[in-house]
C-alpha cells in the first residue's frame, strides 16, 4: 500500500469514528432530552384534561348545593307537593343546565321523585334501574353531616354518569336532614367535544373494561397505577399519547383517557440532529481535504521527487551529476542536501578510481562500501524521524479539532436551545400581565415560567462550560454591593423555594465591606447555582445564605441547606463536570445535568478564589467560596 493510500485509509477511518461517536451522542442524549420534553409536555395535557373534568364536577355540586339547600326542596320531601315539580322540575330545566337526571331521596332511602331527560332526543325516560343499588348507606347516601356530599362517576348499564349527591337542608343550611338530592349528567360524546373544546386537546375517553379498547389502549391499562397514574407512548412517528384512568366513587378504575398530541418536539430533536450531522459530515470532509493537501505539498509530493531522482540515479550508475531536490530548511530538505553531497563525493571517488592504479582499488572499494553503509543509516534515522514527526502532527491536529468541534456543539445547542425558550417565557410573562387569568390558570402561568428558567439555566450552564474550557471567558471587575448581590439573586430564588415549602435567608456580616471591587455577574452566577442546587436537593426545612469575612484578607459566601447531603467517597468527584452523585435515570431528581458544581468552582479559580464542601449523609452541606478582599468605593 502506497503512503498516499495508507494515510487517506487512516484519516477516513479517523474521522468516521468520530462522526459515530458524535452520532451516538446526538441520539443518546440530545434526542432523548426531546423526548422527555414531550413526555413532560404531554404529562400537562393530561393533568389539564383532569382538572377540566374536576372543574366540571365542581360546578355540578355547586349547583347541587343551592337546590339542597332550599326551603322549597326541604318541604317538598316531606309533603311531595305537585306545585314544586310544575314550577322548578319541567323538561326546559333539564334543558337549560344539561342535566340528564334527578332524585330526590328520603331519610329511609325511598325514592319521592325521579327523573331521568335524554338530552339528544329532548324526551323524559325511565330512571336507570340499576342506580336503586347505589342508594345504600355506603353508596350516595353516605351523608353522616350537614356539610358532607359525594362527588364522582358512577358506570351504569346506559353510561357513565357524572353526579352529585348532597344533603337537604333548610336555605340556611341547618338540619336536621330531611334526605338527599342527586343530580347527574351522563359522560356523553358531547361532553366530551365540551372537554376537548376547553382544553384545546384532542380527546379519546374509552370505558375501561369496553371489548371495543383499542390494542394501545389494552396495553397501556395494566401498566397504570396509584404510583404511576399517567403514561406516555407515541403512537407512530408523528404522533404521542397520554393515557390516565379515572375511578368511580368506590375507587375502581372505570374510564381510560387518552390525549393525542403531534410529536412537534421530537420533530424538531431530529431535524436539529440531522443539520448537526450535515454540518459535522461537511466539517470532516473540509478537514480532510485540507490535511491532505498539505500532507501532499509538505511530505508526499516531496518524498515522490526525491524517490524518483534516486531511481535516475539507480537507472545511471555513471551518470552522478542528477539534481536533488533540495526546497526547504526541513527534514526532507536536509535528506535531499545530503544525498546531493553524497553523489558529489561518490563522482569524485569514481574519478579518483578511474585515475588510481590497481593498487588502490580494493581500499576504494572499501571506502565506498562504508559510504553506502552510512547512506542507508542517514536514510533509515531520516524517514523514521520524518513518519514520528507527521504521526505528532496528526495527533495534534485531531485533538485541536475535537476540543473546537465539542466547543462549538455546546455553544450552538446552548443557542438554539435558548431562542425558543425565550419566546416561551415571553409569551407566559404577556399572558399573566395581560390576559385576565384567574388564580388558577395564573399559577400555571406560574409553572411554566418556572420551568423555563429552569431550562434556561441548564443551557446557560452548557454555554458557560463552553466558554470556560476554550478559554474565552474574561474577568469583567467592577463595584458592587454584596447587600444587593445577596438580594438579586435570592430574591428569585425564594419563589421555587416557597412551592417546595423551604425557608430561604441571607445574612451580610458586619465586617464585610459595604463595597467590593469584582465579577458581579459571576459571583451572582456562582450564588445562584449553590442556591438553585439547595432547593433542589432539599425535601424540608431551609436554605441559608450568608456573607462573612473568614480573615483579614478574604471575603466569603456560604450556603446551608438541611438536605440530603453527600457522602465522603462523593465529595471528590462532584466539581467534575457532567458528574452526578446519582446518575441513574431512576434517580428522584431528574433535572440538570450535573455542570451547576463544575461552573462554580471554574468561575471562583477564574476570580482567584476556591471553593470548599462541608457535609453529611441526612444533615445537610454547606458549600463556601472564598475569594480575595479587595475592597472599592461606589465611584470606581
Amino acid at each position: 500500500m502506497t503512503l498516499r493510500r495508507r494515510t487517506l485509509v487512516i484519516i477516513g477511518i479517523t474521522l468516521l469514528s468520530l462522526i459515530g461517536i458524535l452520532y451516538l451522542f446526538a441520539q443518546t442524549i440530545l434526542l432523548n432530552g426531546f423526548i422527555r420534553l414531550e413526555t413532560q409536555s404531554l404529562q400537562q395535557d393530561v393533568n389539564r384534561l383532569t382538572s377540566a373534568f374536576k372543574e366540571i364536577t365542581t360546578q355540578l355540586d355547586n349547583f347541587n348545593r343551592d337546590w339542597a339547600g332550599w326551603d322549597d326542596t326541604y318541604a317538598f320531601v316531606q309533603d311531595r307537593n305537585e306545585d314544586y315539580i310544575h314550577d322548578n322540575l319541567l323538561d326546559q330545566f333539564y334543558i337549560n343546565q344539561r342535566l340528564n337526571l334527578t332524585l330526590f331521596v328520603n331519610t329511609k332511602g325511598q325514592i319521592v321523585y325521579g327523573k331521568q331527560y335524554d338530552l339528544e332526543n329532548e324526551q323524559t325516560v325511565p330512571v336507570a334501574p340499576d342506580i336503586q343499588t347505589h342508594l345504600s348507606p355506603d353508596g350516595l347516601l353516605n351523608l353522616p353531616y350537614i356539610t358532607s356530599k359525594v362527588i364522582g362517576l358512577l358506570d351504569l348499564e346506559e353510561g357513565h354518569l357524572l353526579f352529585t349527591s348532597r344533603p337537604i337542608l333548610t336555605s340556611d343550611y341547618q338540619g336536621p336532614t330531611q334526605g338527599t338530592i342527586i343530580m347527574g349528567q351522563f359522560l356523553d360524546q358531547s361532553m366530551i367535544n365540551h372537554l376537548a373544546a376547553t382544553t384545546h386537546l384532542s380527546v379519546q375517553i374509552w370505558p375501561i373494561d369496553s371489548p371495543s379498547l383499542p390494542a394501545d389502549a389494552q396495553a397501556i391499562k395494566t401498566q397504570l397505577s396509584t404510583d404511576n397514574p399517567i403514561v406516555v407512548q407515541p403512537l407512530d412517528s408523528d404522533t404521542v399519547g397520554g393515557y390516565t384512568a379515572i375511578t368511580d366513587i368506590y375507587g375502581n378504575p372505570t374510564l381510560l383517557v387518552r390525549v393525542d398530541k403531534v410529536r412537534d418536539v421530537y420533530g424538531q430533536g431530529q431535524v436539529s440532529i440531522s443539520y448537526f450531522l450535515l454540518a459535522l459530515v461537511i466539517t470532516g470532509l473540509v478537514f480532510v481535504s485540507v490535511v491532505l493537501l498539505l500532507i501532499e505539498r509538505t511530505v508526499l509530493a516531496r518524498l515522490s521527487a526525491l524517490s524518483r531522482a534516486v531511481d535516475r540515479v539507480r537507472a545511471s550508475t555513471d551518470n552522478l551529476s542528477i539534481t536533488m531536490p533540495t526546497h526547504g530548511k526541513d527534514e526532507l530538505g536536509l535528506l535531499g542536501a545530503n544525498m546531493r553531497a553524497m553523489l558529489v563525493t561518490i563522482q569524485q571517488y569514481q574519478d579518483e578510481l578511474r585515475e588510481a592504479n590497481a593498487d588502490l582499488e580494493n581500499h576504494v572499494q572499501m571506502r565506498t562500501q562504508e559510504l553506502a553503509k552510512v547512506v542507508v543509516q542517514l536514510l533509515g534515522e531520516i524517514a523514521e524521524k520524518e513518519q514520528v514527526q507527521v504521526e505528532l502532527a496528526q495527533a495534534r491536529d485531531q485533538a485541536i479539532e475535537a476540543f473546537k468541534l465539542k466547543g462549538q456543539i455546546l455553544a450552538n445547542v446552548s443557542h438554539d436551545a435558548r431562542t425558543p425558550l425565550n419566546v416561551i417565557m415571553l409569551s407566559a410573562d404577556m399572558l399573566q400581565r395581560y390576559s385576565g387569568l384567574d388564580e388558577r390558570w395564573s399559577k400555571k402561568i406560574d409553572n411554566i415560567q418556572t420551568s423555563a428558567n429552569q431550562l434556561l439555566n441548564f443551557f446557560n450552564n452548557l454555554l458557560e462550560e463552553a466558554r470556560h474550557s476554550s478559554g474565552t471567558y474574561k474577568v469583567q471587575k467592577a463595584a458592587f454591593a454584596p447587600r444587593d448581590l445577596l438580594d438579586n439573586i435570592v430574591s428569585p430564588m425564594s419563589a421555587l423555594a416557597h412551592d417546595k415549602d423551604l425557608r430561604l435567608t441571607t445574612e451580610l456580616a458586619e465586617d464585610v465591606p459595604a463595597c467590593l471591587n469584582g465579577d458581579e455577574k459571576r459571583l451572582g452566577q456562582i450564588v445562584s447555582n449553590l442556591v438553585s442546587n439547595a432547593i433542589k436537593f432539599t425535601a424540608r426545612g431551609s436554605i441559608h445564605v450568608r456573607c462573612f469575612r473568614p480573615d483579614t484578607e478574604h471575603w466569603a459566601i456560604a450556603v446551608t441547606d438541611t438536605g440530603r447531603g453527600i457522602a465522603v467517597e462523593d465529595q471528590p468527584q462532584i466539581f467534575n463536570a457532567f458528574w452526578q452523585v446519582d446518575g441513574s435515570m431512576t434517580r428522584e431528581i431528574m433535572s440538570g445535568v450535573g455542570l451547576g458544581l463544575s461552573i462554580v468552582k471554574q468561575s471562583a479559580t477564574l476570580l482567584g478564589g476556591r471553593v470548599d464542601v462541608q457535609s453529611e449523609v441526612g444533615i445537610g452541606t454547606t458549600f463556601t467560596v472564598t475569594l480575595p478582599l479587595e475592597e472599592a468605593t461606589k465611584n470606581e
